[in-house]
């Protein structure tokens, strides 16, 4: 499956993306039910039109815990990583004005 996928399915991609790079940075959220945080997520993304902000709960603990993952697109790398900071900070903020605690869990582009 993955010589399929390196030798058809990557080329194609490759195509269509052109020279778009793509940037990711994940956080984790303590303290915060995403029933709470989701208002905040949608005016980051307002806020942030080039950004997306998709989250995860993991329910497995007794306090709310969630992991964000903020992603763009931009030819440019150093334009890509602006964009998902800005958006990253304003949601940080947000957060830690309900008394979340926020920690970051990767960087990747």
């Amino acid at each position: 499956m993955k010589a399929i996928f390196d030798e058809s399915v990557a080329p194609l991609i490759s195509r269509v993306a052109g020279d778009l790079i793509f940037y990711e940075t994940s956080i984790g959220l303590w303290g915060v039910p995403e029933s709470e945080l989701a208002p905040f997520i949608d005016q980051v993304m307002h806020d942030n039109p080039y950004v997306y902000v998709k989250s995860h709960p993991k329910a497995a603990e007794r306090i709310p815990h969630l992991e964000l993952h903020l992603s763009t697109t931009s030819e440019d790398g150093k334009l890509a990583r602006q964009r998902v900071s800005k958006a990253l900070i304003q949601i940080s903020e947000m957060a830690q004005k309900k008394g979340g605690k926020i920690r970051t869990i990767k960087a990747q582009s």
